[in-house]
Parts: structure tokens; sequence; C-alpha cells
């Protein structure tokens, strides 16, 4: 029955997405990108290959450092990195370290089984939660080993119900799993899977990399100017209407550098109006005097959070909080809605440290952005926030040290 319902889910999704792409971007981007990826990986190079999936960009953000270290111990090796989502794809469609960047397409059986025939794969590896049935399933009848990398397991989850055994079929053909935390292998071990060891998150060295590159950018340093900077990172609607009046009313001398999460010309001029001299990234100039700058471009956020004295990190209100890490680390304190940041352990703890403050809307953000209008409270709460960050190091190693053994 599991199947079956999985099999039905999987045909209404990709209907779904044929009924969708004449009037929702993504969706033809998706639809069209699947059909491509058939012909960008023909013809591949001949030599050692490992195939790596993500969903998304976070997801890639913590592949990143397996794959660098991938490269690092050989440098002869191809990668093949693959999507779900566009929002990955058409950021790291030209990651230099791939071989090719394509999207995944559609779980079926007669897709996994041509898709893995084409690209002999040596090594398969999937970043957190991606266990999809059909590519799982042939990767294991080939012989071909595969791992989950960074995957976190909560209680009342599919795989731990009762009704859950198709699912947990589809966990069993990993030949390991690389978790983030004791609760996630303990989880597993309760329905009999054991190949499972706890290396922490890879986010964190992604990051600790990030610090220590000390790439700096031309354009913001001028518009921050010195000045105390507010950066507001992949916000959606209500995360503005949080910061809404702080920004246009009482910033007083802050500099406030906006980064929406979807990126396009609707939600820029939105942006544009909602504050008050605001001006695009694109639009910037040497004598600029705005005190608001919006970010119309992807790719840039991370290194962005350099610049930032206090970070607001968006999508607590809706879906899922995004990555307070990247802030994080550079010592900053951040800030973020109060609805839906409890399943990330890393917000969690920082909230339990004082590195980071949840709020519940304009009232709590204006009063704690007075707070941070004391330096040293400020600064305290950014190293504590850092040293977390910096502590959480080493998952790349660990997995490394496993996985390297398949290679050889």
């Amino acid at each position: 029955m599991g199947y079956l319902i999985y099999r039905i889910s999987l045909l209404f999704y990709n209907a779904g997405i044929w009924l969708a792409k004449p009037f929702h971007k993504k969706a033809d981007l998706l639809y069209v990108g699947r059909k491509e990826a058939w012909s960008q990986i023909k013809n591949l190079d001949q030599g050692l290959r490992v195939w790596i999936h993500c969903a998304s960009l976070g997801e890639f953000e913590q592949g990143r450092p397996v794959i660098e270290a991938l490269k690092k111990h050989h440098p002869e090796m191809h990668v093949i990195l693959t999507f779900f989502s566009p929002s990955g794809y058409e950021v790291r469609k030209n990651y230099d370290l791939a071989e090719r960047v394509v999207y995944l397409p559609a779980d079926s059986p007669a897709n996994a089984r041509y898709f893995i025939d084409l690209i002999k794969p040596q090594m398969a590896i999937f970043i957190k939660y991606e266990f999809w049935h059909h590519y799982l399933t042939y990767l294991k009848q080939a012989g071909i080993p595969v791992f989950s990398v960074s995957s976190i397991f909560r209680e009342g989850q599919i795989f731990f119900r009762w009704y859950g055994g198709f699912q947990r079929k589809i966990l069993r053909n990993f030949d390991h799993l690389f978790v983030q935390d004791e609760g996630s292998k303990s989880r597993l071990a309760n329905i009999g899977i054991t190949n499972v060891t706890v290396s922490g998150d890879t986010r964190f060295d992604r990051v600790g990399a990030l610090l220590e590159s000390h790439e700096s950018m031309t354009e913001i340093g001028r518009f921050a100017r010195g000045r105390n900077t507010l950066v507001a990172g992949s916000t959606w609607p209500a995360d503005i209407r949080a910061i809404k009046r702080w920004v246009n009313e009482l910033s007083e001398d802050w500099a406030v550098i906006i980064a929406p999460h979807e990126v396009n010309e609707r939600n820029i001029e939105a942006l544009q109006v909602t504050f008050t001299g605001a001006l695009r990234y694109t639009d910037i100039t040497e004598n600029t005097d705005s005190r608001v700058l919006i970010i119309d471009n992807m790719g840039m956020l991370s290194r962005l959070y350099r610049y930032a004295n206090v970070a607001y990190v968006g999508g607590a209100f809706g879906a899922g909080l995004h990555n307070i890490l990247e802030p994080a680390v550079y010592g900053c304190p951040v800030i973020f809605g109060n609805k839906n940041f409890r399943k990330f352990k890393e917000a969690t703890d920082l909230q339990s440290l004082g590195g980071a403050i949840p709020v519940s809307g304009e009232n709590d953000f204006i009063s704690i952005m007075w707070r941070f209008k004391e330096e040293d409270f400020r600064k305290k709460a950014g190293k504590l926030a850092q040293d977390y960050v910096l502590e959480q190091r080493g998952a790349t190693s660990i997995i490394m040290e496993h996985i390297k053994t398949y290679l050889e």
C-alpha cells in the first residue's frame, strides 16, 4: 500500500508541474530542466565518478564541504551534481567543481535505471532529506555504495509510524547514514537501522570556511560606511511586516540590507515601496546616501552577513527558518520569528545560549533592536553565536574517514 501511495503521489505531483508550467516560472524551469537533463549527462568523461544529490540551495551548502573534500583527495574525480529544486539549480548550475550540474529526472523505475546507467557512478551521496525510492533501490541493486549525509530524524516522522513500513524500506537502501545528532541515531536503531554514524552537520564546516575566506564586497562596504548594519536575509512578507516600522521610523543611523527569499521584479518593487528611499543593489553608486539596500540578485547572502552587526533571518513565521549559521559564524547575533524554528537544532541551541532571539512580531523586534544598540550586549550575544558555530565543526572529516575506504 505504501508503494502504491508513493507512485500515485508522484503522478499527481508531476502532473501538477505540467499544468502549472504556463503560469509559474519555477514549475516551467523544473519541467524543462528535467527534459534537458538527459542530453546533459551524455558523453561523460571516463574515470572515477561520484553522484551528489541535493534538494535545493540549502542542501547544496551542506553537501559542498564533502564535494570539496572529495576533490581535494581525488582531484581526478568527476562529480555529477543534481538538484530537485530550481532555487538550487539556477544558482549553482555553473559550480566549477562539478563535471555536470543537472535537474534530477522524476523518480520512476525507468528513469532511475537509465540515469544511473548513463552516469555510472562509483558512489552516490544524498544530502539530508532526499529519499527517492526508485533511485535508491536501483543503486542498491547495482551494488553502488550510497550514503545519506547530514540527515536528521525526529519523532513523528513517517519512518517511525506504524504505517511507515515502505519509508523504512527506503532507508535500508543506504550503505551508511551520517546523522546530525544522537537522537537521530537512537530513533533509527529503534526501527532496526544501525549502519549509522553521528557526524554532526556539515553546514558548520561550510560556514567556517566562509569565515576563513576573508572575501570582501566593495560595494557593500561602501554602502555600510562603518555604520551599524542590520542584514535581513531570506525574508518573506511576514518578516517584512515585523521589521518595517523599525526600519522606516526608528533605525536612525543604521544601515539596512534586505535580501528577499524570492528574488523577482514584483518582490523588489514591493520592497522599494515599503521602505522609504530604498536602493537596489544593482543601482548602487559610490556616493549613495540611502540607508536601505535591497538585494536584487541571488547567491551573495552568505557573504553579506560579514557586514552585519545584527542579522534577521526569515522563514520562521512560515514554513521554516532559513540558515542562521551563516550570520552566526561572523559573530553576529541573530533574530528570527517565533513560530517555526524549534525543529532546527541550531536555532534552539543558540536561543538557549543567548546568541539568537525569537520575536513575535513588530513590537518584539523593536524592543530587541533597542537592546542591540548597547554595544556590549550586542557583542556578547554575537560572541556566543560565533563560539557555538566554530565548536561544532568537524562533520566532514568524520564522513570522509569512512567513505574514503570505498573509493580506495
